[in-house]
Formats: structure tokens, C-alpha cells, sequence
């Protein structure tokens, strides 16, 4: 079995950044990257008041190459936020 950890930074402008204000979601893709409309998030992170994210332990049990996609959730009310829209693309050699 092989595992593997995700951990992301986040950068905020203007103010300090509070424990769980950000979210951040993990979505299984394939080589393309693209993220199916109806895709439900392999894994989630909140940032700490220092801006880490960890998106938890994904445990692999055969050898494969798997494909992620890690992007910021965007609440409906943004509370004068302007949210990064990036996708940020992610492979997993598994041997």
C-alpha cells in the first residue's frame, strides 16, 4: 500500500487570514484534468491562520498513475473576497 499527503499554501493580500475561513477541494480526474460537472471532492482542506492546507492521506493500493485536480471552493457570499480561480494539477506516480 503506498500513500501520499497534499499539502498546499495559501496566500492572503490585504488582511490576516483566520484558522478554517478558506476551503479547498481534491477532485479525481483523468490525464486531461478535467473536472466532471457532477465531480464530488476525494478530499477537502481548510487553511490554518498561517495559510497551510492539508488535504489529508490518500492510500493507494495498486501501481498507477492517478490524476488531481486541487482548486479553491468559492462560497456564494464572498464577504468582499476576490477568490483565486486557479486549478492546480497533480500526479501521482504510484510503483
Amino acid at each position: 500500500e503506498a500513500k501520499f499527503t497534499l499539502n498546499a499554501k495559501k496566500t492572503l493580500n490585504g488582511r490576516d487570514q483566520e484558522a478554517g475561513e478558506f476551503k479547498f477541494n481534491l477532485y479525481k480526474t483523468g490525464a486531461d484534468f478535467v473536472v466532471a460537472s457532477n465531480a464530488e471532492a476525494v478530499a477537502t482542506g481548510t487553511n490554518t491562520a498561517q495559510g497551510a492546507i492539508e488535504f489529508g492521506t490518500l492510500s493507494y493500493d495498486k501501481a498507477s498513475t492517478y490524476y488531481y485536480v486541487a482548486k479553491e471552493a468559492v462560497p456564494a457570499d464572498t464577504d468582499g473576497v476576490t477568490y483565486d480561480s486557479a486549478e492546480y494539477y497533480v500526479t501521482v506516480n504510484v510503483t
